[in-house]
Order: structure tokens, then sequence, then C-alpha cells
């Protein structure tokens, strides 16, 4: 994975596969370099110095010259949505990387294409971006929600609409399941939102929070659409990915179903993209990095977001 170095410079990541005699020594070594970004350095030697042979053999020897870092593990911020706690905690015991993991109430993914981007950029603000590596975002494009967010150390996002995606293992799967599924409304360990409505004291705790975070009228809103737009649906698929209480949770998404006269389906989930989210393998058929000076963008093409320049 790449080697992020943010921590006391203004940096830009500049990736060597451009040039072919440091793309070379990738290939052999299987390793990442970052160049850190300190402005003076830059204006007097100009990027053509990563074509010097010199350099090259210097990097082969891992002698790094000033400005260059190889490491492997990194400190990263992990910023999610609730519902994959379970899965976050399966993939951390695992992960090489140092993580800090904040998770975001459930409900802010349905306050609307403009407040949900803003209340999350307030989150990324509100982290010490000096002491960490990068900011891992495990949220879905999720309504363009996610649109417009930047900061000043790398964002890495999997490429998703929902966090349905996550659970079913890749954007691959998850199509062709919902091509296959129409009518489907899906269910996981972590997806509450089924128990609201049929569970007066949890309906009744869940818009008190919201109430509280939101305010009456969004939560009246949240509460309606919640419960809303079922009549559309005739399936509900328990996608299992083997994390948290399953039993409690099957039991659950079956009474669920009984009560709605839906089929019951359970699907054999797939934890691939929290495993190679946390593990740092950031494929870019799976995942997009957001570096800083870049925002977040819908490609409205099968790789779902891209990065974009921030005007200045």
């Amino acid at each position: 994975m790449p080697c992020f170095q943010y921590k006391k410079w203004h940096i830009d990541i500049v990736m060597l596969y451009s040039n072919s005699a440091l793309y070379d020594i990738y290939l052999r070594n299987r390793l990442h370099f970052t160049f850190a970004r300190n402005a003076a350095y830059i204006s007097q030697q100009g990027l053509s110095m990563l074509a010097n042979a010199s350099m090259a053999r210097y990097i082969a020897k891992e002698k790094l010259p000033v400005g260059w870092q190889q490491c492997e593990a990194v400190r990263i911020k992990l910023i999610g949505c609730e519902v994959v706690a379970s899965e976050v905690k399966a993939a951390l015991s695992a992960s090489p990387h140092e993580f800090d993991v904040q998770l975001v109430d459930q409900g802010l993914h349905m306050v609307g294409q403009k407040k949900m981007p803003l209340e999350l950029q307030r989150v990324i603000d509100e982290v010490d971006q000096e002491n960490f590596d990068a900011i891992l975002l495990l949220y879905g494009l999720c309504n363009n929600g996610i649109v417009g967010l930047t900061a000043s150390i790398p964002i890495i996002v999997p490429r998703a609409h929902d966090c349905i995606t996550f659970y079913m293992g890749s954007k691959e799967r998850y199509r062709e399941y919902f091509d296959a599924h129409p009518g489907t409304y899906y269910y996981a360990t972590g997806w509450s939102e089924s128990l609201t409505r049929g569970q007066d004291s949890e309906y009744i705790d869940m818009r008190a929070r919201y109430v509280e975070q939101f305010g009456e009228e969004e939560a009246d809103y949240l509460m309606e659409v919640l419960g809303g737009g079922l009549k559309y649906y005739d399936t509900l698929s328990f996608v299992n990915t083997g994390t948290g209480d399953v039993e409690t949770f099957r039991e659950i998404a079956q009474r669920v179903a009984r009560e709605r006269e839906w089929e019951f389906i359970e699907y054999t989930g797939d934890t691939t993209i929290f495993e190679n989210a946390l593990n740092g393998n950031w494929d870019e058929s799976a995942f997009q990095i957001i570096n800083p000076g870049e925002t977040i963008k819908p490609s409205y093409n099968d790789l779902i977001i891209k990065s974009e320049k921030i005007d200045t």
C-alpha cells in the first residue's frame, strides 16, 4: 500500500509509475514511495530529478534521500456508518495498521444530499489530521451524500452506491444480485432500519435520538422515510456476513418478512471489502483515493465515484 507522509509538510503524492527506471525498481521490490513536497526543494531541483539514474540506484539500495520514505504500517482515521460496526470490528483484528474508529449514526444518510456532506465534512474537519496518514471513509455514494468531501490527507473510499455493496463483497456482485432480484429489501446485522416500525419502544427511542441530533422537523421526516416506501418491496434478503449476533438478527429479519408478507431469503455475504479496506489493499478497481486538493464526485459509470481537483 502507499506510504503516506503528511505530518510536517504540505505534500502532494507523486506516484512514480511515470518514470520507467523507478517503476522497474517498484516492480522488483514492491515498494511504494511518496515525495514530501518541500516547496524550495522542488523549485530548486524540479521533478526532472526523478529521472536521475543515481537517485534510482540509491532507492534500489534502500538508501533513501531526504524527502523519500518507505513504510508499511500507517495510522488511519476510520469514519463510517454505524451499521458496519460488526464487520469493522472483525476486520480490525487482522489489520497491520493502527486505526482510530469513529462510527456515525445511521440516520445521517437519510437527511438529504445537501445536509449529509456538510455533517460528514464537519466530522472530517474535527479530525486532528496531523496525527493520521489517511482517512478511510466507509460510506457508499449514498445518494451523493459524500460528494464534495475533502481533507488535507488522503481519503480512501470504497466504490459503492451504498453499504449493501460492502456486505456482498463487491460492486459487481451487488449489481448482479440487484438486477436478478427486483423489489428486494436488504437486511444485515447492523442494518436496523427494519426494526423502527412495529416495535414502539425502539421507534420512540430512535425518534428521540434524531430530535436531539437533527431537530423535530428532520426527526419526523426521518421516521416517515424509515417506515415509508415499503409497499414497493416483496422480498427481504438477509445478507449474512457471519459477524455479530447472527441468530438474533436472522430471527428479527424473518419476523419482519412474515409481518410484511414478504419472501425471506438468506444470502451468504462476503467481507472482502472490509478486509481489503482495513488491510490497505486499495486496488483502484474497488477503491478511490482522494488526494489533498481533490474532492469526491460521482463518476456516473461503473466506477461509481471519482476524484476531482478543487478549483482554486
